[in-house]
């Protein structure tokens, strides 16, 4: 018998579990095969972190830096990455400082 992981998460997610909303961005990012497939994974992620999930923050920032399912923001994304280290995420404290080193690119 399979189980549905993507099933079982989504049903935690819609339930209001922080951790389940992470975990579905992550399985729908990774099987993408549309922007509105990519901009549901990260709407996943915002909703994680808006709730306080720490990792989802990395996930959130690193998607608003890059563009990947919603409108570019290096400034959201310093500000999720802000919250991230400050809550201890070793790997939001890196890419803090990276983009502090990191001179803006404008268009």
């Amino acid at each position: 018998q399979q189980i549905d992981v993507r099933a079982l998460y989504e049903t935690s997610a819609l339930a209001g579990h922080p951790l389940a909303m992470r975990e579905l961005g992550r399985i729908l990012r990774r099987s993408a095969a549309t922007t509105t497939e990519v901009a549901e994974s990260t709407q996943w992620f915002a909703s994680a972190a808006d709730q306080g999930d720490v990792p989802a923050m990395v996930d959130l920032a690193q998607a608003l830096v890059f563009g990947i399912g919603i409108e570019p923001s290096r400034e959201q994304a310093q500000q999720w990455l802000a919250r991230a280290a400050e809550a201890g995420d070793e790997t939001a404290q890196m890419l803090t400082n990276s983009m502090a080193l990191r001179p803006q690119v404008t268009q």
